[in-house]
């Protein structure tokens, strides 16, 4: 289960979010409260009610699966593995907990991430832009680009330096901020 998430003020005049209706993007809020650290979560139904709507009994399960065929038309949305999980493609941009614990939930891997097209399943720990998984392998220096490209990242010890090793999305791939 998740932690506190933040609602970034710019969801009330997001364009995306007003053609929806209230219920539906109240589900939303709901979806990114209840995802882990990576914007990802399952995706079945009746998780979805349990976690989002315990307390109304009339909301059912046929209600959740049109709210999540909402948002997945609307590209907030992206439904994997068989159905069984979702993930939040802009995640990163709103989202930015600082002290991230490791996904239960495999990453998106599919034909809208960078550098991948790869189904079968991510490395664990190697998570790039949008959630994708990078296949790296065990070379984490190819996906540094600018004037750092393929030197090692730097291991850094004490509170300071925490979460200082970041991707960053760029045109045609990730590039590693240290």
């Amino acid at each position: 289960m998740s932690v506190q998430r933040f609602i970034h003020p710019k969801i009330w005049r997001s364009e995306t979010l007003s053609k929806l209706t209230a219920e539906e993007q109240l589900f939303f809020i709901g979806v990114f409260s209840t995802c882990d650290d990576y914007g990802r979560r399952r995706a079945e139904s009746e998780l979805l009610k349990a976690d989002i709507y315990p307390m109304r009994p009339k909301i059912g399960l046929k209600t959740i699966e049109k709210m999540v065929n909402s948002l997945k038309n609307a590209g907030l949305l992206r439904v994997y593995g068989d159905g069984r999980y979702m993930d939040i493609p802009t995640w990163s941009k709103y989202q930015k907990p600082k002290y991230r614990k490791e996904s239960d939930i495999p990453p998106f891997s599919g034909p809208n991430c960078p550098r991948t097209g790869a189904e079968s399943g991510p490395e664990p720990g190697r998570v790039g832009a949008m959630g994708c998984s990078l296949g790296l392998g065990s070379n984490s220096n190819l996906g540094r680009g600018g004037k750092n490209a393929g030197a090692p990242l730097k291991a850094t010890t004490g509170p300071e330096r925490i979460g200082s090793i970041l991707p960053r999305a760029i045109p045609g791939g990730v590039e590693w901020k240290t």
